[in-house]
């Protein structure tokens, strides 16, 4: 509705369509966030097994994070998440709410590139937390 009342206001005002479609294709460009490298032909659940083993040798902050994924299965709903790469976004969030420090969360980070973890899994810590 307020889209279309700038259109017909910008009409109105003599400011023609053009400069509507150049707000429009601005305010609606999405970024795609930066994620972990993630290779297209990951088996999902053998990274999860692998993110368990990683789990005793991590150790801390970041073994307790990983040990939450016991119960992390693949999912065919959630399909286009255990095909990216989680994004650091969520690996911060993680991170803070454990109250990691600058320091331990750019560890994390190099722990989450080193499996890799995919977003599915970072959803799954994130709702154990």
């Amino acid at each position: 509705m307020f889209i279309w009342a700038e259109v017909v206001r910008d009409l109105a005002c003599g400011q023609g369509l053009s400069r509507q479609r150049d707000n429009l294709t601005e305010t609606r460009s999405y970024e795609e966030p930066a994620r972990v490298p993630y290779p297209p032909e990951s088996d999902f659940a053998a990274l999860t097994a692998r993110a368990l083993t990683m789990a005793e040798q991590a150790g801390g902050v970041h073994g307790a994070l990983l040990e939450m994924l016991v119960y992390c299965y693949p999912l065919a709903r959630l399909a286009h998440e255990q095909e990216r790469g989680a994004s650091y976004k969520r690996l911060a969030a993680a991170g803070h709410m454990v109250g990691m420090s600058m320091s331990e969360r750019s560890r994390w980070y190099r722990v989450a590139e080193s499996i890799p973890l995919a977003d599915r899994h970072l959803g799954h810590i994130l709702s154990r937390l």
